[in-house]
């Protein structure tokens, strides 16, 4: 969209902000430039070039006339605000919080582990970590056994996990539920259970052990088969030759630690009993996905692994083999389940929630190619050397008014759940330093996050524009009816961030600038120019075209 000469427009936009508690003082280095964004035009005689983009398609930016940087170091992302036209705030200035030395609370749960490590719940219950990675689902043409619905495709798993050890046992039931599982003959068999059991099961567990700082659920398809072939691309892991199953069980289902592990120490994953997974069942996607969960709704359970039920024969205890059934009776014979522990979550005092950010590498910025891509998107690599917390929403109008003490100066048909809104940069940062005065007890720094920072988490892994089909994903100016809405209506990426994209634009700490590239080197945690006039923020809003709300 372009302005003519006799036009002149002020564009009213939004931006969130994401609040970050640094966990060390480990300082960014500003090794290069962050400019995923337009810049907020504010003298007139700029508004009215030919070249002015509208706001309606680039992220503005605001401006802070000092060149003190933002804090540095590993990070807790909380969320963001609104605010009004950029340029009402270009004269602003507020603190800026500082480098921390606090210590880590005792509750936040610790960075991921290494692969082969392992941990035990309350129940005595082991899981083994299991690593992010790729791996190619489904089965070649000519497997022995193969079915018609075991397409191959590749799969991204961006997250690790822990998954437990062996499938839930009749010791575990009965040390949660109070009651034994159906005539079991040793405490260390698998539990016999049917979908609504095993739901019953995992609710009453989290209840249990909530607040700690994870939750616990079933692996999804995708989830199960890459933990079962722990690297593996056969039809069965090496060990599969004293799997268990109906031809050769005598008994109807055999102690969890009977058979042994595979490489990532997960024992039993083919034979003993089929494993129910999170998923419905329905038809494979076809190319590359991240993080699959199958149909959204659907009347048919999956089950993976084989069991020892003779209706079963060997062919079908396979690493790809799909086990579609409704609902198995109470105590049916070779149906169990086993546990999935996600990576951690965390909650502040005020009721924040925040989920850990891994280290990695990615492509900051966007192909030639990709639609409403602007100038200043240079793609290059980058390196984020420390994990950090991110809030799993926008800072809400009701987690301002714990802080601030009222309410935020506009949206007051919104409810508490609503982002904060018309929140400058300004505004932002003394957001930040009163939440740090309140929650100095609890020995954590907040601060904004980085741009690069930014466009890492709100990729979760994804390469493309989003990390899912827009109208899906985000409100924005073509679905979005002319107003907010209250944070987490949209699904999560692939990480567990809401509203990562549309909604209210989303303040970053970076000033504004070109991007460094060195040379197809990758820059290691950017921080953005030293000093500058414009600060950046990202993510699109509700006012905006489907150009405008882009990852990149």
């Amino acid at each position: 969209m372009r302005f003519n000469t006799n036009i002149r427009f002020v564009a009213r936009v939004t931006a969130l902000f994401m609040l970050w508690a640094a966990l060390g003082a480990v300082a960014l280095p500003s090794l290069s430039g962050a400019d995923g964004s337009c810049v907020a035009v504010t003298s007139e005689a700029a508004r009215d070039r030919a070249d002015f983009r509208a706001t309606a398609e680039c992220a503005p930016t605001a401006a802070r006339p000092d060149g003190t940087a933002a804090a540095q170091g590993y990070s807790l992302l909380a969320a963001g605000a609104m605010f009004g036209a950029a340029h009402e705030y270009a004269n602003g200035f507020a603190p800026v919080t500082g480098r921390s030395q606090a210590k880590v609370p005792a509750r936040m749960p610790d960075p991921p582990p290494a692969l082969g490590s392992t941990w035990t719940n309350t129940l005595g219950a082991e899981f083994q970590w299991i690593p992010a990675g790729k791996f190619v689902m489904g089965s070649p043409a000519d497997e022995p056994g193969r079915q018609a619905d075991e397409v191959q495709h590749e799969v991204t798993i961006s997250t690790g996990y822990w998954m437990g050890k062996h499938e839930v046992t009749v010791k575990e039931w009965h040390a949660l539920m109070g009651t034994t599982a159906d005539v079991p003959w040793t405490e260390d068999l698998p539990v016999l259970a049917n979908p609504e059991q095993a739901r019953e099961f995992i609710r009453k567990l989290n209840e249990r052990e909530s607040g700690r700082g994870y939750v616990y659920r079933l692996p999804t398809e995708a989830e199960w088969e890459y933990a079962a072939r722990a690297g593996t691309t056969g039809a069965r892991y090496p060990e599969y030759d004293v799997a268990l199953y109906g031809d050769i069980s005598i008994f109807e289902s055999y102690p969890v630690w009977w058979l042994p592990a595979n490489a990532w120490g997960l024992h039993g994953v083919l034979g003993s009993v089929w494993e129910l997974v999170a998923d419905w069942y329905g038809a494979y996607p076809t190319g590359l996905v991240t993080d699959p969960t199958g149909p959204s709704t659907g009347s048919v359970h999956v089950w993976r692994g084989g069991g020892t039920t003779p209706i079963h024969p060997p062919s079908q205890v396979r690493l790809a083999t799909r086990f579609s059934y409704f609902t198995p009776p109470p105590g049916t014979t070779g149906y169990g389940f086993r546990l999935v522990r996600t990576m951690p979550t965390w909650t502040n005092p005020l009721g924040m929630e925040f989920a850990w950010i891994r280290t990695g590498r990615f492509q900051m910025g966007s192909p030639e190619a990709e639609k409403g891509r602007r100038r200043d998107e240079t793609q290059h690599p980058v390196q984020l050397s420390a994990g950090y917390w991110l809030g799993t929403h926008e800072v809400t109008r009701g987690e301002w008014r714990l802080v601030m003490g009222t309410m935020p100066p506009s949206q007051p048909h919104c409810g508490s759940e609503c982002p904060a809104g018309s929140v400058s940069w300004e505004d932002a940062q003394e957001f930040l330093r009163k939440l740090h005065v309140k929650l100095s007890r609890q020995g954590t720094r907040y601060r904004l996050p980085t741009e690069a920072e930014w466009e890492y988490a709100a990729r979760a892994g994804t390469t493309g524009a989003r990390y899912g089909e827009l109208d899906r994903i985000a409100w924005y100016g073509g679905n979005n009816n002319g107003k907010l809405y209250p944070v987490g209506w949209k699904p999560a990426n692939a990480w567990g961030l809401h509203d990562m994209l549309g909604n209210v634009w989303e303040w970053t700490a970076d000033w504004y600038g070109a991007y460094r590239t060195y040379n197809g080197f990758a820059a290691v945690d950017p921080a953005g120019p030293s000093t500058g006039s414009r600060r950046v923020f990202r993510g699109g809003s509700i006012y905006d075209i489907a150009g405008g709300v882009r990852a990149a």
